[in-house]
């Protein structure tokens, strides 16, 4: 017999409580470089059922949350600091610049350093966009008739208030 803490009767079931756990710890520690096994060993359960519930309960992989999160938090930090880039890239849990630069420029197809110069404003309300469209068709909030500008808007105070 397992055993739930008192705070399970707060959930509608015992997967949402699980994939609240992830998404919780994900937004409190990746900065911190955490990795998807860091995950499971948080919330202990197997790598199957995490990403079978986490999809269910997101619209995405939590291994595909936690690199959007990084990105959109980078693209953020690129947008609006002037740290330097190695700094953005310690910030949002990557080990070095280079792996960090490979990863953003896969994503937005030009290096964090043009990206930075560019400011690509418009990039990051794509990716903000991009992070949440399965979570709020999921939830019947996503309206096409919505503009671009209005869904990161909404996503920024109510889905996405801990990379903000």
């Amino acid at each position: 017999i397992t055993l739930f803490p008192k705070s399970i009767a707060e959930h509608r079931n015992q997967s949402d409580y699980y994939a609240e756990k992830a998404y919780t710890f994900i937004n409190q520690n990746y900065s911190h470089g955490i990795k998807i096994k860091d995950v499971l060993s948080h919330v202990m359960i197997s790598r199957a059922y995490l990403f079978t519930i986490f999809k269910h309960k997101y619209g995405l992989s939590p291994q595909k949350y936690l690199i959007d999160l990084r990105m959109a938090k980078a693209a953020m930090l690129l947008i609006h600091s002037d740290n330097l880039i190695s700094q953005i890239s310690e910030s949002v849990g990557f080990s070095d610049s280079l792996s960090f630069s490979s990863a953003f420029k896969k994503r937005y197809g030009v290096s964090p350093t043009k990206f930075k110069t560019q400011k690509h404003d418009n990039l990051m309300l794509k990716t903000l966009n991009n992070m949440n469209m399965n979570r709020l068709k999921k939830q019947g909030l996503y309206n096409k008739s919505c503009g671009k500008i209005s869904q990161a808007i909404f996503l920024h105070k109510k889905i996405l208030p801990s990379i903000m």
